[in-house]
């Protein structure tokens, strides 16, 4: 990657965005994947972290972008204290789920925040889904995935050997466009895989874990990942309009408290916490009772 200007490295970021945020979000069957793919790998690039230009640039020109930040390495994992997110574009100030993203990685220097987009092929609306260091010293590794908008058929592997200075971009092929990072491994003796969930079958592609695996330390991968049957079905993350408010009551905690063995059984006594009384300054106990383990 070259050193680019502040002026056309932003447009080149709004333009990504507008043309992301145009798209109309529709969510993509199993059917419209084809029944297999090889898992092909390219390098797609570098990243270079003295490209960090002011955060203000990717924030500016619209109030529905916003930067989140997710992990941090700092030394002697890093070079410097480096941070890794994504710029989220909302369709509007009350949408909590983003249309389009834009990986970044991000430094803190006295008062200024600077950051350097991550780009390139495999990496549209994606997101940092794994940040590590090790197993060597200065040895970074990261995983990017979609987070926002439609599913894609690509992911992403990142890899630095000068403490996250600069990246070398690797892009993989999913089996199935439905399948999400879940894990990323790597030994000291340079056997390492990525995982991959997919939750429903997909075609050919049945539902279970995708494993992408290496042996030479990641120089180079398995063309086809090696499936493992997994008949788990992952939770669904919480939205943030369902999270509790601050001042939601009551609140119902139950403490456990064990009293010595009587007779041969182990007796549990579980209390409820006290609970204020809506409406009233007064506490209410919300509960006592015991459980006999018979031994």
């Amino acid at each position: 990657m070259q050193v680019e200007s502040n002026e056309w490295l932003n447009n080149r970021f709004w333009r990504q965005l507008s043309a992301l945020m145009a798209i109309l979000l529709t969510f993509a069957g199993c059917s419209a994947d084809p029944a297999h793919h090889s898992a092909t790998t390219s390098t797609s690039g570098d990243v270079h972290l003295y490209d960090a230009r002011p955060l203000d640039d990717l924030e500016t020109d619209s109030d529905n972008v916003q930067v989140t930040l997710t992990d941090k390495l700092a030394p002697p994992q890093a070079a410097l204290p480096v941070y890794f997110g994504e710029a989220d574009a909302f369709g509007s100030e009350d949408d909590t789920t983003p249309v389009a993203a834009l990986p970044v990685i991000a430094l803190h220097l006295g008062d200024q925040w600077k950051a350097v987009p991550v780009t390139g092929p495999g990496l549209t609306d994606a997101g940092w889904k794994y940040v590590g260091s090790g197993p060597a010293a200065h040895e970074v590794w990261g995983v990017l995935d979609t987070t926002a908008g439609d599913d894609q058929p690509d992911f992403v592997i990142a890899h630095s050997t000068d403490g996250a200075l600069t990246f070398t971009l690797k892009e993989f092929h999913k089996p199935c466009r439905l399948a999400e990072v879940s894990d990323f491994s790597m030994s000291r003796a340079g056997h390492g895989e990525v995982t991959l969930s997919l939750d429903t079958d997909c075609g050919s592609n049945k539902a279970g874990l995708y494993h992408y695996e290496t042996i030479d330390h990641g120089k180079t991968w398995s063309r086809i990942p090696r499936y493992e049957p997994d008949a788990m079905v992952r939770a669904e993350t919480v939205p943030d309009d369902e999270q509790p408010q601050p001042g939601d009551k009551p609140v119902w905690t139950l403490y456990v408290r064990r009293s010595p063995t009587v007779a041969g059984s182990e007796v549990i006594r579980i209390a409820g916490s006290c609970a204020k009384k809506p409406g009233s300054s007064g506490y209410a106990r919300t509960g006592v009772g015991k459980i006999a383990n018979s031994k």
